[in-house]
């Protein structure tokens, strides 16, 4: 990643890199969570011994899936170092920003989390009806996997119709060109970039507000049937 964030720079594309770690650390996160949240959130063999503890279930379910945000903000931090490292040799800022970069490297797998748990929960209920659920899981997961890429694909093509001028005025420059294309794919890594790059007290919050309301609400919804 040190290599693909020096190549960036080395193409006048730094300006992009906050946008790419963003995503990037979103998409490590839903990848983990896919794997990892079968057996450890639902799906328990130890359940019955869970669900009899004298503790509330959203504690529970906070224990289980802590985890996973946990392992999933450390990887996205390792995934952004690198990015960021070559990002701020070539762009000069402050004390701020760089701290703004650390807070968003941690926060960004949260809301990717929370919505991968419950697309994970949603394939096993359906792939454990059938005699060979493991098999069934990791087809609707690749299906499910396509049809992002296809909604992400539809997405970029659709916002590019809708304001044409900026498109081209994006295209002007190679950053421009790249953090359109990374927001079109994940709309929420504008909000970082704009944080890093401009120092966007708006889109630090609003990122901020995304990333710990959905596992806030995904862990009550998770307690609600667990």
């Amino acid at each position: 990643l040190w290599v693909l964030g020096s190549s960036m720079v080395a193409a006048g594309a730094a300006g992009a890199i906050p946008a790419l770690a963003a995503l990037a650390g979103s998409l490590a996160a839903v990848a983990l969570v896919f794997v990892k949240a079968p057996g450890t959130v639902f799906g328990c063999r130890d359940y019955d011994l869970v669900a009899a503890l004298p503790v509330p279930t959203r504690v529970v379910v906070v224990a289980r899936t802590a985890p996973l945000y946990g392992f999933a903000a450390a990887l996205s931090a390792l995934m952004s170092a690198p990015l960021y490292a070559a990002y701020f040799s070539a762009e000069p800022s402050g004390p701020a920003a760089v701290a703004t970069a650390v807070a968003l490297s941690v926060l960004a797998p949260l809301a990717p989390a929370a919505v991968a748990t419950l697309a994970s929960l949603a394939l096993t209920s359906v792939a454990v009806r059938f005699r060979h659920a493991g098999a069934v899981q990791l087809a609707l997961s690749a299906l499910l996997v396509a049809a992002v890429l296809a909604g992400s694909l539809a997405l970029g093509r659709a916002s590019s119709r809708v304001d044409d001028a900026a498109a081209l005025a994006a295209m002007g420059n190679v950053a421009g060109a790249l953090s359109a294309a990374v927001a079109s794919a994940y709309p929420p890594a504008a909000w970082a970039a704009a944080a890093v790059r401009e120092g966007s007290a708006a889109g630090l919050l609003a990122f901020a507000a995304l990333s710990l309301a959905l596992p806030a609400l995904v862990t009550l919804a998770l307690a609600a049937c667990y």
